[in-house]
């Protein structure tokens, strides 16, 4: 291998837990991939950083062209009679049955025969590809056709000349893929996720903390308003309030960040690009140390501002860009009416999602704070106008707005059966319906005579109170044993 050569065993990061993204399986410096090891050869893979003479690579490759970094390389002694180790990726769980490819640059001496395979975690064979020696140094690509669900990638050797020793080195690895986990656009945050507008009026509040829940009714943070308007750099996207769950594994994909909003959480689509920002009330004024806190993701080419705007007009003051994670920005002091505005932007397609906002520090108290207990008259007592706006509600997906789920007093659970009448006897038998809503079945024999369907409330805890309580039937059908209607 040269003078001055050396290589120690193999090692990596690879733990053997699944990858959350195809690029994890990249490899350009083995100490830092998800690839390893695997077998129990005397002569185990190994890895080195030494510079190779040229003539050893000519000789082998017909190109001068060597590996750089470092790189994994097995040594295969002639008459070599066990079994070869081989390289082996981290699992992958599930990954779509859309195009993949796994490429990567291997040297080998004459006579190797060099193979990418897909293995169950069973170590059995799914798929294996032989790698073409012609194109050596150059990448290689295959793709694997059959592997979809909890495997690994192997590279390996699949045959040698066992009359003298051989060399396999293999460098630059890397995977593209779209897993099951991935999102699909930098909109998709799973199947749960929807998004309603927000409820929240700017009405000269002075509390500014948020955490959106009860889609931002009690919040002093408004989306601005439509307009077309190019002059006052507000555009015509609309800030909402999004509702989970999230899937943990596509935000991931998205944002780089495991962590997910708590409950109802601002969120700025822009599908083609634009603006939008996320106004506070006005504030009359801001002291000494003033600062907002909050939690942001971005997807696609999303990015997030924090700026100050001026009271009365859209014109912005100061802004300070924000990254991922929680977010810190320390207010300066302003001596006159102001707002804060969260002003998402992208220029292509992207998403900011914002959530748990807090402001710290010595605020000047709201014009109304200021007023004498006898003019001041709390805004609950005022007539709202947009009171059909908020307690209007449609239930979809099963969110109920400012609404509440409770139980009545006194009322009971109901219980369904289905009884019948057979030829001999007179509710010869009777079913339970399970479950508290959806669909149900019951299966008729031949002798049945007549059906009944019978509701009780549940066993009593006090039977001195008296109980109600409801059963809805949406639909009867009788359909033969191929589910094809009778009558």
């Amino acid at each position: 291998m040269g003078e001055g050569f050396s290589s120690v065993p193999l090692e990596s990061i690879a733990s053997g837990t699944p990858i959350r993204t195809a690029s994890d399986l990249d490899c350009k410096d083995f100490y830092s991939c998800r690839w390893r090891a695997f077998g129990r050869a005397s002569k185990p893979w190994q890895m080195s950083s030494s510079i190779l003479p040229p003539g050893l690579i000519f000789n082998a490759t017909g190109s001068y062209i060597r590996p750089e970094g470092t790189y994994a390389l097995l040594y295969i002694e002639q008459d070599n009679k066990e079994p070869l180790d081989y390289l082996r990726s981290d699992p992958i769980s599930c990954q779509s049955q859309t195009e993949n490819t796994l490429s990567l640059r291997f040297w080998m001496t004459k006579g190797v025969m060099l193979e990418a395979c897909a293995l169950s975690l069973m170590e059995e064979v799914i798929e294996c590809h032989v790698l073409p020696s012609e194109m050596s140094p150059a990448p290689v690509s295959t793709s694997f056709t059959t592997a979809t669900k909890n495997f690994v990638i192997t590279i390996r050797v699949r045959s040698f000349n066992p009359d003298f020793d051989s060399v396999v080195i293999v460098d630059d690895i890397s995977y593209r893929a779209t897993l099951c986990s991935d999102a699909l656009n930098v909109f998709d945050l799973g199947e749960h996720f929807v998004s309603t507008p927000m409820l929240s009026l700017l009405l000269n509040k002075n509390e500014l903390s948020c955490d959106f829940a009860r889609r931002a009714a009690n919040c002093v943070w408004g989306s601005t308003e439509t307009t077309t308007s190019e002059e006052n750099d507000i555009a015509v996207h609309q800030w909402m309030i999004g509702h989970g769950p999230l899937n943990q594994e596509k935000l991931y994909s998205l944002t780089g960040f495991t962590n997910l909003p708590d409950g109802e959480f601002a969120v700025a689509r822009m599908e083609t690009g634009g603006s939008t920002m996320l106004l506070s009330e006005v504030i009359r004024c801001a002291l000494d140390e003033v600062t907002i806190q909050f939690s942001l993701w971005l997807t696609g080419t999303a990015k997030l501002q924090v700026c100050l705007v001026d009271e009365s007009t859209p014109l912005l003051l100061d802004c300070q860009a924000a990254s991922s994670g929680p977010v810190v920005v320390d207010l300066p002091r302003i001596e006159r009416p102001f707002r804060i505005a969260l002003r998402a932007e992208s220029p292509e397609q992207g998403m900011v999602i914002v959530d748990d906002i807090n402001v710290q520090g010595q605020l000047c108290p709201s014009v109304l704070r200021q007023l004498s207990s006898k003019s001041y008259h709390p805004l609950a007592d005022q007539p709202d106008p947009n009171a059909c706006r908020l307690l209007s509600c449609d239930f979809k997906h099963g969110h109920t707005c400012l609404y509440e789920s409770s139980k009545i007093q006194n009322s009971a659970q109901a219980v369904l059966f289905v009884c019948n009448d057979s030829a001999n006897k007179e509710l010869e038998s009777c079913f339970k319906v399970e479950g508290r809503e959806g669909e149900d079945y019951i299966e008729m024999l031949p002798s049945d005579t007549k059906v009944y369907l019978i509701a009780k409330l549940a066993d009593r805890s006090n039977n001195s109170v008296p109980r109600s309580g409801r059963l809805t039937l949406h639909r009867l059908q009788l359909t033969d044993t191929l589910d094809i209607n009778a009558c």
